[in-house]
């Protein structure tokens, strides 16, 4: 089964320079989060809007999951579009790389994880979208710099979360606020 919106399976990572800029680090309001997502699953009639699961059918936790939403351009920019409704299956699915350091630390076992991302595929395959996903992170293969990305939410422009590839891999984008 597919939801109203499989497509979401197939986004891009977003760009290390872009780590840890999000509306919700934008904002920095819990209450600003909680309104919106609660919005989101009712505008999705608490149903996963990629595989359609509702929230009693809910794996591998009985939940819904607010993911935020962007448009990719090829200048580096990621504009905020909205809050999509996923299942905790299919958010795990698009963040592969944090699913990966979840395997790693041993958070989550390799058997759930191959569970996540045949789940993910399944939907993929049945909503024909396998070659869009294979070629999710074509829009940045443009000569962008790492200084010239930047998160749009609300017309504002953001980031990038570090200088450099360097300050990235010491953690440095945890610390980002907006100025």
């Amino acid at each position: 089964m597919t939801g109203t919106y499989p497509a979401i399976l197939t986004h891009p990572n977003i760009p290390k320079p872009l780590h840890g800029i999000a509306p919700r680090t934008i904002v920095n309001s819990r209450t600003w989060w909680d309104v919106e997502r609660k919005k989101c699953y009712a505008a999705a009639s608490q149903r996963c809007e990629a595989c359609g699961a509702a929230r009693a059918d809910a794996w591998p936790n009985r939940w819904l999951e607010a993911h935020e939403c962007y448009d990719y351009q090829p200048n580096g920019h990621i504009v905020f579009n909205r809050l999509v409704c996923l299942c905790p299956a299919c958010h795990k699915f698009i963040h592969s790389g944090l699913r990966q350091i979840l395997v790693d630390r041993g958070d989550i076992s390799i058997a759930l994880n191959m569970r996540i991302q045949k789940h993910g595929m399944d939907v993929l395959y049945e909503a024909g979208l396998l070659k869009q996903w294979s070629e999710r992170h074509e829009w940045c293969n443009f000569n962008v710099g790492w200084s010239e990305y930047r998160m749009i939410f609300e017309g504002k422009e953001y980031g990038p979360s570090t200088q450099s590839f360097e300050g990235w891999k010491a953690g440095k984008w945890r610390n980002w606020r907006p100025e």
